[in-house]
């Protein structure tokens, strides 16, 4: 829809946050344990994930990742290795080890793209939690999070700016679930087919995601126990 169909024209600036409120505050302190016993150890009564730095704890790996998929499926181009690289500029707030809020600026070369990608556990997400703006028009991405899009709203406007018709809503109710059924099955038809990689998903686009947060964790300071590893 954005760069195929140019329903917007050329994208310029996109928005995206997913914010959950944990209240982590409250919850059980992070025990210590030796890194070499993480596999077996029991962790499930000892300490909240959020929390725990071990287990990658915090907002990116576990809900930050959306906003920045988000942004890398809507204003970058290709994927893995042929993928557009952004420039990075990140903040992140850490208490006790690991990030309770991030906020981070893609910069996409050669062209006049960015993305604001934003994360927390302090606060819900507004329902609509994604908006790309652009040469044309405006798309607004709704649903209860940014990891379930259920409402997509596209605002057409004129040179000016004006709004030139009403707004085209789309709206699309998934299957029962929220969303991983989809991930499992596509999973299992490319076990059943001998595939070693999804086509849509690619290992080298998972790598470079994967990058992309090692990078924003630098620039932010936080760090893992496994990086010393």
């Amino acid at each position: 829809m954005v760069h195929e169909e140019k329903i917007i024209g050329e994208p310029y600036r996109m928005f995206c946050d997913f914010g959950l409120e944990l209240h982590l505050e409250d919850k059980p302190p992070v025990c210590l344990r030796n890194l070499d016993s993480l596999a077996t150890s029991n962790i499930s009564h000892q300490s909240n994930r959020y929390k725990d730095p071990a287990l990658g704890g915090g907002a990116l790996l576990d809900i930050g990742i959306y906003p920045l998929t988000w942004a890398s499926l809507l204003m970058g181009t290709g994927l893995g290795s042929s993928a557009t690289h952004p420039t990075i500029s990140a903040s992140m707030h850490l208490v006790e080890g690991v990030d309770y809020s991030d906020s981070v600026t893609l910069s996409y070369p050669n062209s006049p793209r960015t993305a604001i990608c934003t994360s927390t556990v302090y606060n819900r997400t507004a329902e609509t939690f994604c908006r790309i703006e652009g040469s044309k028009g405006v798309i607004e991405i709704s649903g209860p999070a940014a990891s379930v899009p259920r409402k997509i709203t596209i605002k057409r406007s004129d040179a000016e700016g004006k709004q030139t018709e009403k707004d085209d809503v789309r709206e699309f109710e998934p299957e029962a679930g929220v969303g991983f059924m989809w991930e499992a099955d596509a999973v299992a038809l490319d076990v059943a087919a001998g595939r070693k990689e999804n086509a849509i998903m690619p290992v080298g686009e998972s790598l470079r995601m994967m990058r992309l947060m090692d990078e924003i964790r630098r620039i932010g300071g936080l760090k893992y126990p496994q990086d010393g590893a």
